[in-house]
């Protein structure tokens, strides 16, 4: 009998090993933080590189109507500004000058530009749709009556900023 009990022991101890080397092993590791960096992005176009408007000394003459289209597109939930900077005054280069604040953005509300600095013609609170959003500008000039005859120019500088 004692043969016996001594295998039988022996089968139970090796069943118990078996049980025991199929539990995996576990060491605690430090906590990793992932961070997710979301950027801003706008995007403007515009629809136009040059507009004129023609007029007599002493009126106020008007571009055609949406004479600049913009079209922004930003998925920043804060919104975005559309602001315009002019090179300085209008010039004909030979002397005579225009104020670039005698220009002046006519959209429901005549928005007349900064003499230096940009001058904001959109401001949004919110994202645009993916598709983006447009906004157009009809432009108009108060000329003075002391102008002389000629074509004056002057570059507007176009920037959508994301808020």
């Amino acid at each position: 009998m004692r043969h016996f009990f001594v295998r039988t022991a022996a089968v139970a101890v090796l069943v118990l090993g078996a049980g025991l080397a199929a539990t995996p092993a576990f060491a605690a590791g430090t906590p990793v933080q992932a961070t997710v960096d979301v950027s801003q992005s706008i995007t403007m176009t515009l629809n136009t590189t040059s507009f004129s408007i023609s007029g007599l000394a002493g009126t106020t003459a008007t571009s055609a109507a949406g004479a600049v289209k913009e079209m922004v597109t930003t998925g920043d939930p804060a919104g975005f500004l559309v602001q315009v900077t002019p090179s300085g005054d209008l010039s004909d280069g030979h002397g005579h000058t225009i104020l670039a604040s005698a220009l002046s953005d006519n959209n429901g509300v005549v928005i007349p530009l900064a003499e230096t600095g940009p001058t904001t013609l959109v401001s949004s609170t919110t994202a645009t749709p993916p598709s983006g959003e447009q906004f157009s500008d009809t432009w108009s000039v108060a000329i003075p009556a002391a102008a002389a005859t000629g074509s004056y120019t002057t570059t507007l500088t176009y920037t959508a900023i994301a808020n």
